[in-house]
């Protein structure tokens, strides 16, 4: 499941909380690019938008202060969704220390599912706890449809709660999703719908885990093998172009995708990776779920 996309002329919105759209004398280069990209933004050529916000993301943590206080403090809902977006594709560690920091008190669900996704697209692990500690608090009886948009209906927001804590991958969400899939009540919306559609997602975002729990545990039996390998599952979270960013679900479930993608990596330009898929594909059958 993924997160909706607000098309890219909502974040002329910015304007009203990001710097002003004229640079002023003193400002560092950084502030003047990041003002008149924001101020392209305003214009009626959507590529010229486009390519605006493509400027804010390439300027990365200089556009991040401006980011964070329009996602804790602005207070129509379409430009802080845009601005968590920004923040989960700028992906620096001040941007995702910006979202870890807005989620314990956010109410908005639109904003909270929004927030949960790209701390799930960062594997993020600091984010697990705050996750759980809200599906804990919450009633999960009050999964209702309520008036509005679908993504900030409750069923939406738990269930990006739940995509979030399956994404990072930490085992230490087990029994916390085990717990919250005892408490979905029966029969909840349209004849049930709404509560299977969050009990299946529950259901789904624990066999990954426990996929990769086995596949953990599998290889710690293997002296030394997880200190190898922790190089290249770090590569794979860490890929900017998200081609390989989810890929390591491919090899927890030891799939022919991720038999080929270890195939690709065995000669990386970086040795550790390199050795790390050898040493993989030389146990790949004992490490079968």
């Amino acid at each position: 499941m993924t997160t909706a996309r607000i098309p890219i002329i909502a974040t002329l919105l910015l304007t009203l909380s990001l710097l002003s759209a004229a640079p002023q004398p003193g400002t560092s280069s950084a502030d003047a690019q990041l003002a008149r990209s924001i101020n392209a933004l305003a214009g009626a050529d959507a590529a010229a938008e486009a390519a605006a916000a493509r400027k804010i993301l390439e300027l990365g943590d200089a556009a991040v202060p401006s980011l964070a206080t329009l996602t804790a403090d602005g207070k129509s809902v379409a430009p802080r969704l845009i601005a968590v977006e920004l923040l989960g594709r700028i992906g620096t560690p001040g941007a995702i220390g910006a979202l870890l920091q807005v989620l314990p008190a956010e109410k908005n669900l639109a904003v909270r599912g929004q927030i949960c996704i790209q701390l799930g697209y960062a594997r993020d692990q600091r984010a697990v706890l705050l996750i759980a500690d809200w599906l804990k608090r919450i009633n999960p009886r009050a999964l209702d449809d309520v008036p509005g948009p679908k993504e900030a209906q409750p069923s939406t927001c738990y269930i990006r709660h739940v995509e979030a804590l399956a994404m990072i991958g930490d085992e230490r969400a087990i029994p916390i999703l085990e717990d919250f899939a005892r408490k979905i009540p029966q029969g909840v919306g349209y004849g049930g719908f709404v509560s299977n559609f969050v009990a299946g997602a529950a259901a789904e975002a624990l066999d990954d885990l426990k996929d990769r729990a086995t596949f953990w545990n599998a290889v710690r039996k293997c002296p030394g093998l997880e200190q190898t390998i922790g190089p290249l599952f770090n590569h794979l979270r860490r890929d900017r172009l998200a081609r390989f960013r989810l890929a390591d679900d491919e090899i927890f479930r030891h799939t022919l995708r991720g038999k080929t993608i270890l195939l690709s990596l065995q000669n990386h330009q970086d040795p550790a990776i390199a050795a790390a898929a050898r040493q993989l594909l030389l146990r790949w059958d004992n490490l079968a779920i």
